[in-house]
């Protein structure tokens, strides 16, 4: 899928169907491993029913969109926030269980900065900003199709092993 040409994430530069670079020799049985967990991801059926569209993906990086429906809407008229904090978080945990090394979520916070009007899409877009042996911090950013920020979310995970 296409990333939008922004490049994706600066820690490796993988591809969406090869697992990454985080690993070195991967053999053919990874890589369709990888595929199939990159399917997988995409064909999240809570995403699917909140009608979240996931754009781009690949080890680290991530890309998805909400449609603001009538069902999203909150008591105020605008997004319910809980609606924009799961775009949020679902496009992080797929950016980071992308790689072949998964992360398991540990806390999040976000800071909701505008109001998202029925009909409006919002695009999520995720950025691993750090990882080491055993933690990740995951950035995303929420924009509208003007490219009006919305929101700000980080997440940070745990990984096993």
């Amino acid at each position: 899928m296409d990333d939008g040409g922004d490049g994706g994430p600066e820690t490796d530069g993988g591809s969406e169907t090869d697992g990454g670079s985080e690993t070195d020799g991967g053999s053919e049985t990874d890589e369709e491993d990888a595929a199939y967990d990159l399917d997988r991801i995409r064909d999240d059926p809570f995403c699917d029913r909140l009608g979240i569209r996931f754009l781009a993906l690949e080890p680290g990086f991530g890309r998805a969109e909400l449609t603001v429906a009538e069902r999203h809407r909150s008591f105020d008229g605008g997004l319910h926030r809980g609606a924009l904090f799961t775009l949020a978080d679902a496009v992080a945990g797929a950016a980071e269980n992308a790689a072949p090394r998964r992360s398991i979520g540990l806390e999040a916070h976000v800071s909701y900065l505008d109001r998202v009007s029925v009909g409006e899409t919002i695009t999520a877009t995720a950025r691993r900003t750090h990882a080491d042996d055993h933690s990740t911090l995951t950035t995303v950013e929420v924009r509208t199709g003007d490219g009006d920020l919305v929101a700000r979310f980080s997440g940070r995970g745990y990984r096993p092993g």
